[in-house]
């Protein structure tokens, strides 16, 4: 059998890795012979980079000024329960994920993401997935700036709908010494944010 694949690899990709693999197979062989990559046709490269840009411009959420009327009330943890800090209602968080932060600078749709999440899925917490060496700017000419000024306005999306965000430093393992600088910062630039 013969099987041919086309598929865009980003243009700041140094690899490629190719894994194939064979679901519910009783038996038989798999073998792999003559794997060639190749560059793709100019025209459907330009097609759909054309294509994406519509995606993007159908996707793109405005952005929004903070609006602290519509908030959520600040909470807190009470033994196994969270709670509001003024007055003590417990409050139930239900919501997703929505990842990409923590390895593009710009995410995949976030802002639209988060938006569905809460209007149309009707969660009240968003858990974001971000990446410290973009925050700090890391290799970056703007020392991270646009990319803090992403998360916040996630932060505004999420708050000005009556929603909570859980910041999450993607990193695997136990956390470290060195993720210090990280949570200080960050918890200096969110301290008197409710959401």
């Amino acid at each position: 059998m013969e099987k041919r694949t086309e598929f865009l690899v980003p243009a700041e990709a140094v690899s490629v890795v190719v894994m194939p693999a064979l679901f519910e197979v009783k038996s038989g062989s798999f073998e792999l012979d003559n794997i060639l990559l190749k560059p793709a046709d100019a025209n459907l490269l330009l097609a759909r980079q054309k294509e994406r840009e519509i995606q993007a411009e159908k996707s793109r959420v405005p952005l929004e000024e903070p609006n602290q009327a519509k908030w959520p009330p600040a909470i807190r943890a009470e033994g196994n329960r969270i709670v509001t800090v003024d007055g003590g209602k417990e409050v139930w968080l239900q919501g997703l994920n929505v990842p990409s932060l923590e390895w593009s600078l710009r995410g995949e749709q976030v802002f639209k993401s988060v938006v569905v999440a809460i209007e149309e899925w009707k969660g009240n917490v968003i858990r974001l997935p971000i990446k410290d060496d973009y925050w700090f700017g890391k290799d970056l000419e703007d020392g991270g700036k646009a990319y803090r000024a992403v998360v916040d306005q996630i932060i505004t999306l999420a708050s000005n709908r009556g929603a909570y965000v859980v910041l999450d430093l993607h990193r695997y393992r136990a956390p470290r010494k060195e993720f210090l600088d990280f949570w200080k910062d960050a918890a200096e630039r969110y301290k008197n944010h409710p959401a």
